[in-house]
């Protein structure tokens, strides 16, 4: 044991560089993978305790449009049994606010009337402040996820933007929002104080909208309640609705992305790694052929010269994979508390589960990596003593490379007429036959991985390049009317045409429509509520482009999205039986739609603010 030790400990030694790279590999596939694991493993979990503790809604009803009484829908919905509903929830919509004299317009507010309670449904968990029954006068709630995007604490001054005045507002809480408070959302509800409300809001122009909330006993029976619903007001839900899945992938789509990504780069860093293993192995005996030899005339047996690499890479394994377990609990901790920050209860930090899959992943690594260790390393049982001090390669292989160095083709090529250092490396190459082909698949590997990598961070950030092929429109600039009746339309239109930087522009306007479900693959009695858009102007000089066929062209000609083409298994040229405003349509699907703002234009030079 002494013996296989000693050489174990003078291979380290001999090669520290490449043993030190091994390590590194290691280190990284072992921190990638279990960190992945980690993180998915707690996928789900905070959003679904924190849904759960604030018995969240699984739907969210919006009345907009004036196509449904909510007090109706409100009290069918209330009187069903296995499901509670929220009051219902009277708002205004507002766009920007100001903070620290700064302005920041892209956000979306809706500013409610604030009940008292209880809700009964989508509870609020305070995460900052004084915990009460409504804001106090003068202040408002807001979001965790508007206070983490935008660094705004309990007691800052926010100024909301109502026109041509501001309305500034104390924040008494920071309050845990579980439908509308997804990190990286540039949508939150705010919730004010019923008399400031009154006073300041309710005078404004433009239409008051109303919101509800609905929590099944079993949401997997809500088709069922949808079809008695559409069977007993016979007309479907004809305003926005917003389903539970959509809630819940806002929360889930970020790890779920990381962590897949993080565990196959993990993966391709473990075959590397291997590979690289097993590539040294082989060089190791090849080079020290004569010394095994010698050693094995001397009574060093095939086990113990495999043992001394399996000890070799074994003390490796260890070195490189604690710390990179080690390591991971910290990253997944990071990673995890970021992604769900908004689900966080004041300072409280998240708790983590997932360890014990994140060390059994640790333990098959280094069981790899031994097993990986013995298979390459059971090539020195062959080596038999006269052969390898006489030969320093296995008589087969001498008369082998002898046969192939002295043959017609080697002599074609040329090896006489090369020069000393040509030759060398070529003999290299195919006295080392496999090593080569490892380190042909090794560069394949690594080159796909940095390209994976550079493609993925070259489309993030490139992004505004590109909007129009991830589904967004390619417009330098938009612009979001929220009050159209006190917006000066006019004005702006005429500005716009007399402006010589401006190309072109447009104007959508948005609906909300309902696909019957009579006419689609749905559950039954299920409807699906659409984000309609009309544009009046140009979609090609737009930018929005399509997956497959054309934009609208002509009447009754509509673009529906790749998830609403699925799930009503619908393709180029079917009819889709669609209501808006209320009123049954015919249309005939023809291309992908893009969601985008209302106001599009594109500039032949550069648009000062």
């Amino acid at each position: 044991m002494a013996v296989m030790f000693k050489l174990s400990l003078s291979y380290l030694s001999r090669n520290k560089i490449q043993n030190a790279l091994i390590a590194l590999l290691l280190l990284l596939s072992t921190l990638l993978v279990s960190t992945a694991i980690v993180i998915l493993a707690n996928t789900g979990n905070q959003f679904y305790e924190m849904h759960t503790r604030t018995h969240g809604s699984h739907q969210i009803l919006t009345f907009e449009k004036g196509l449904n009484d909510p007090d109706a829908v409100h009290n069918w919905w209330a009187s069903q049994d296995g499901t509670q509903v929220s009051p219902l929830l009277t708002y205004r919509t507002l766009s920007g606010i100001i903070l620290n004299e700064n302005h920041i317009p892209n956000i979306y507010l809706y500013m409610f009337n604030t009940p008292p309670p209880p809700w009964g449904v989508d509870e609020l968990i305070f995460s900052g402040g004084t915990p009460d029954t409504v804001p106090e006068q003068g202040s408002v709630w807001i979001p965790t996820s508007m206070a983490n995007a935008y660094h705004i604490s309990v007691g800052d001054t926010i100024g909301f933007k109502t026109g041509s005045s501001t309305l500034e507002l104390n924040v008494s809480g920071v309050v845990i929002d579980v439908p509308y408070g997804a990190p990286f959302s540039n949508t939150a509800r705010v919730w004010m104080n019923p008399t400031d409300y009154q006073h300041d809001l309710a005078t404004l122009a433009g239409n008051e909208n109303r919101m509800m909330g609905i929590h099944f006993n079993d949401y997997s029976m809500n088709s069922v309640y949808w079809e008695r619903y559409n069977r007993e007001t016979g007309i479907p839900f004809l305003e926005s609705k917003m389903e539970f899945e959509a809630i819940a992938s806002f929360y889930l789509i970020i790890n779920q992305v990381i962590g897949f990504i993080m565990i196959f780069m993990g993966v391709v860093m473990l075959s590397i790694a291997l590979m690289t293993i097993g590539f040294t192995i082989s060089d190791a005996i090849l080079a020290n052929y004569r010394t095994i030899g010698i050693l094995k005339s001397l009574g060093l047996t095939s086990q113990k010269t495999i043992g001394t690499y399996v000890i070799q890479y074994a003390l490796l394994s260890i070195v490189a994979i604690i710390p990179g377990l080690a390591l991971s609990i910290w990253i997944s901790k990071w990673i995890i508390n970021i992604s769900v920050s908004s689900l966080r209860v004041g300072n409280q930090n998240i708790p983590v589960q997932g360890w014990d899959a994140a060390i059994l992943a640790g333990v098959l690594l280094f069981a790899l990596v031994i097993l990986f260790t013995v298979l390459y390393a059971k090539k020195a049982r062959s080596i038999q003593p006269v052969q390898g001090i006489r030969y320093g390669m296995s008589e087969t292989d001498h008369s082998r490379m002898a046969g192939r160095m002295n043959s017609p083709w080697a002599h074609w090529i040329g090896f006489t007429r090369l020069p000393v250092t040509a030759v060398l490396g070529f003999r290299h190459v195919f006295k080392n036959t496999k090593s080569s082909v490892l380190t042909l698949l090794l560069t394949t590997m690594a080159s796909s991985v940095l390209v994976l990598g550079y493609v993925l961070l070259t489309s993030i950030t490139g992004i505004e390049q590109t909007a129009a092929k991830w589904g967004y429109d390619n417009a330098n600039i938009a612009a979001v009317v929220v009050n159209k009746g006190n917006f000066p339309t006019t004005e702006l239109k005429q500005t716009l045409e007399e402006d010589t930087r401006i190309s072109n522009a447009g104007w959508q306007g948005n609906t909300t429509g309902v696909i019957n479900p009579e006419s689609s693959a749905t559950v039954e009695g299920q409807s699906i509520s659409l984000n309609l858009s009309v544009l009046d102007g140009s979609y090609q000089e737009l930018g929005f482009e399509t997956l497959k066929g054309v934009n609208p062209q002509h009447a009754n000609e509509i673009a529906i999205g790749v998830s609403v083409a699925r799930t009503s298994d619908k393709d180029l040229g079917d009819l889709i039986d669609i209501y808006i405003e209320g009123e049954s349509v015919h249309s005939s699907s023809r291309a992908s739609i893009k969601r985008s703002p209302t106001c599009l234009f594109q500039a032949e030079s550069p648009l000062m603010p």
